[in-house]
């Protein structure tokens, strides 16, 4: 019928989502995303009857998102306007035709969930490969040069020919807050998971050398241990057990290091630096002068801000997306103003965080704190997480995997 048609293109959606990403496949994304638009349009003419659209606070978003746009393009930023506002728009649309859709009953709960978890699967398989590309391990020459263009034109210290601090590689991406989301609802879900799917994040968390990401990855460990059996049916034979593959899996990844050239002192230098050392002085020193500027041009003009895809020439963070800074809400609100952060911005969040915990179970309330959480802290510190345009997909993962299924 019709009418499944919608879901099953949102289903390849969320399916093909780590393989758009990792191997830079995003026309795939948008050609879907029309379709699913198109295809819904369809399905409600030929309904006949009144679409139920409960999310009338994203009119008042759409709506005021019109003046800072204009506003841009009277400043001269008209590039830079097209940038941000496909970003910022499609975000937005996409999360609003997700939930039209299930407001009008054409999503399936348990399929969706069902395709989200996969989803969480795929992008563990995709960083697994990721990983194997780098240090050329058994995968096709085809493969290896697919990755390294994507990764070059992504970030360049995440090219599979180059490195951090010319030692290991640096996997840094925006939508590795997917991967920090998902394992957090994985471990509430499967009551703890295993620790194959937790000793697989931790490494990648580790490589993306995030301070936050790796604080974060500590709280969910803690949270995985709570939601889980572990210290309950304890015994001195599991732990033993426990301890004995613990140690089996650090020899192994010693033994793989060591046969790359790459020694555990190398691992614990480079992450010192990282965390304590030059580079985490030289990543905060570029925030600090991004706050100083960006607070600047905030007094200078802070109701309506400069206009959308605003940026202030004497600080740049990329020559390709003059508009994006490091941080997120200061960045926003130079270019919508405090009035478009409080109406538009928090206006749409407030509305999908308190719809998520009302259809949810108050068991799922504190994942669901932590996930937001996570999120909105490391948009503050990382632009990309405040206006990316898969931010969407993230909203409506949060959604599914706690909502409960008589409510939906």
């Amino acid at each position: 019928m019709l009418s499944n048609f919608p879901q099953y293109i949102l289903l390849t959606y969320i399916l093909l989502f780590p393989v758009i990403i990792f191997f830079g496949l995003e026309p795939i994304k948008y050609v879907l995303f029309i379709s699913l638009c198109m295809v819904s349009s369809i399905c409600f003419l030929k309904k006949r009857k009144l679409v139920v659209w409960k999310c009338w606070t994203v009119l008042i978003i759409v709506s005021y998102l019109f003046i800072p746009l204009f506003l841009g393009i009277f400043n001269g930023f008209e590039k830079e306007v097209a940038q941000e506002g496909i970003a910022i728009f499609s975000f937005i649309a996409f999360v609003v035709v997700v939930f039209v859709l299930h407001d009008n009953g054409f999503i399936n709960i348990i399929k969706i969930q069902n395709s989200i978890s996969l989803m969480f699967y795929l992008y563990i398989f995709c960083e697994i490969l990721l990983m194997l590309t780098y240090f050329q391990i058994g995968i096709p020459d085809f493969i290896t040069d697919i990755m390294q263009k994507t990764y070059t034109r992504m970030r360049p210290e995440t090219s599979v020919t180059g490195g951090f601090g010319g030692w290991l590689p640096r996997f840094n991406l925006p939508t590795d807050i997917f991967v920090s989301t998902l394992y957090l609802l994985y471990v509430k879900r499967n009551n703890g998971g295993n620790i194959f799917i937790w000793f697989v994040v931790l490494l990648f968390t580790i490589l993306t050398f995030s301070r936050f990401r790796m604080a974060s990855f500590l709280c969910i460990s803690l949270l995985a241990l709570s939601y889980s059996k572990f210290l309950v049916n304890l015994t001195l034979s599991k732990l033993i057990k426990i301890f004995v593959t613990l140690f089996i899996i650090y020899i192994m990844v010693l033994h793989f290091f060591i046969d790359l050239g790459i020694d555990f002192d190398t691992i614990y230098y480079v992450l010192d630096m990282r965390i304590n050392g030059s580079d985490a002085v030289g990543s905060d020193m570029i925030r600090e002068f991004q706050l100083e500027v960006l607070l600047q041009n905030i007094l200078e003009n802070p109701l309506l801000g400069i206009g959308l895809g605003g940026y202030d020439p004497i600080c740049l963070r990329s020559y390709e997306n003059k508009w994006m800074y490091e941080l997120g809400y200061l960045m926003l609100t130079m270019q919508i103003g405090i009035v478009g952060l409080i109406l538009s911005y928090f206006n749409f969040f407030v509305y999908f965080v308190r719809k998520t915990y009302i259809n949810a179970s108050k068991d799922m309330w504190i994942t669901i704190s932590v996930a937001y959480g996570m999120w909105f802290v490391e948009a503050g510190l990382q632009g990309a997480l405040a206006v990316g345009s898969n931010l969407g997909l993230l909203v409506v993962c949060i959604y599914f995997l706690t909502a409960k299924i008589k409510n939906v």
